[in-house]
């Protein structure tokens, strides 16, 4: 099933893996906010704006450390859920991009239309 978003589709693969595709509209955004030499985001930033619609419906952005991840991997979650004290209490389904310090994930996303979040 596909998700779909403004600016970039989201659909977990057969495999379990999590694909995230740019749609022509993301495109255009990601022309403008990573071209114009003005510009002060981060790749992390720029992902999280192409991916907002998903962010505000149920999709969330997990810190590595609250998970005890030992990386600065991007990692994505459709179902986590927190306690008061903001610590993870369930097994999320989760997403991470394992190739983040080899890959330069915006211009992977630009130039491919898609990236590939391994299923964690």
């Amino acid at each position: 099933m596909i998700e779909h978003g403004n600016y970039a589709d989201f659909e977990i693969l057969p495999d379990g893996n999590l694909k995230i595709s740019l749609t022509p509209e993301g495109k255009i955004e990601l022309e403008e906010i990573s071209f114009n030499l003005e510009n002060q985001y981060n790749d992390y930033d720029m992902l999280r704006d192409l991916i907002e619609y998903q962010l505000c419906n149920g999709w969330t952005w997990i810190a590595p450390e609250s998970t005890g991840a030992l990386t600065d991997a991007p990692i994505l979650s459709n179902n986590v859920r927190y306690n008061n004290a903001g610590e993870i209490v369930a097994e999320p389904n989760v997403w991470w991009y394992p190739n983040y310090m080899i890959d330069d994930i915006i211009e992977k996303l630009y130039s491919n239309g898609y990236l590939i979040f391994d299923k964690a």
